[in-house]
């Protein structure tokens, strides 16, 4: 865990704070005495700012990934008779909301995969280079790290699957 919450690491995520802070204040100023949701813009600040640690750089693939946790806990929050009997689960195939679902976490799926993929080939290429904490290192790289090199005499051995959680609820949760 000290992987995630050290010093160097929180320092490391400063220019992406600072960045996307900037480009909130300058949005703020360029909207002169109009009226803003500044609730939304802070929101939103904070999703970037996650994101950005997460994926270690603004891609397409973030915004595919947000839309697709933001469309599935619509799914998810909506009232749907499905949820009232959750036995019969041909209420779920007739309502559509499990195929949906099933869809929107494939897209995902592949999404991450491909992300952890270019993740792995940035670090293959970086064998043999400084092992400190690097400022281009985002948290798909620690928990990389954390997977490839865990102790092997731990209980808990991080897996794919747990590395693709951690990225979007570290995305979901801004």
């Amino acid at each position: 865990m000290e992987a995630f919450f050290n010093k160097k690491r929180v320092q490391s995520f400063r220019s992406i704070r600072e960045e996307e802070t900037t480009k909130l204040v300058s949005w703020i100023d360029s909207k002169g005495g109009s009226t803003i949701n500044l609730t939304e813009k802070i929101y939103a600040l904070t999703h970037d700012v996650n994101s950005r640690a997460a994926f270690g750089k603004k891609c397409k693939e973030q915004e595919l990934v947000t839309s697709c946790i933001k469309k599935a806990t619509i799914l998810a929050a909506g009232l749907n008779i499905a949820y009232l009997f959750p036995s019969i689960g041909l209420l779920q195939w007739i309502s559509g909301i499990r195929p949906q679902l099933e869809s929107l976490h494939r897209m995902a799926d592949k999404i991450l995969d491909s992300v952890i993929s270019e993740h792995k080939e940035k670090a293959r290429l970086q064998i043999g280079k400084s092992s400190e904490v690097d400022d281009d290192e985002d948290l798909v790289d620690v928990l990389l790290k954390v997977q490839e090199h865990g102790d092997p005499d731990d209980e808990f051995h991080l897996t794919t699957q747990n590395i693709k959680a951690v990225i979007i609820l570290a995305m979901d949760l801004s």
